[in-house]
């Protein structure tokens, strides 16, 4: 990773048993982004605004709680190999929008599925607070 980050390219990080990535587009991740926050619920998210995708950093049992909640993602499990710049870092069109801070925390994915289904529903049907 070192080398890669140095020399100024993207490193690639295989997805350990550890944790999973949920895929998502990223203008859905945006409107998703301060639900979690809010809630405390929210771990690392890679962002790759040139493809309008997310990577969202879950639990290993991420998949068993989507189900078809967040019908436009996709998850990958472990062994899955991902590219990402240095934390710090804007590097060939891909930023952490929420950086891994080394206590391990994954984002829910209950409310990460549940935000996400919120975000990809028409704007009719949400409701409005008045």
């Amino acid at each position: 990773m070192l080398t890669a980050w140095s020399s100024g390219t993207l490193a690639t990080i295989q997805v350990p048993d550890a944790w999973s990535i949920v895929e998502a587009r990223l203008p859905d991740s945006m409107e998703a982004l301060p639900l979690l926050s809010r809630a405390r619920r929210l771990g690392p998210v890679l962002a790759y605004p040139e493809r309008e995708l997310a990577w969202w950093l879950v639990p290993p049992t991420a998949a068993e709680h989507l189900g078809d909640h967040a019908p436009r993602i996709v998850v990958h499990d472990a062994g899955w190999q991902m590219k990402c710049p240095a934390l710090g870092d804007y590097l060939h069109g891909c930023g952490w929008l929420e950086k891994p801070d080394g206590s391990g925390t994954l984002t829910d994915p209950v409310m990460l599925g549940a935000a996400l289904s919120h975000a990809q529903a028409p704007r009719s049907s949400r409701g409005s607070a008045r």
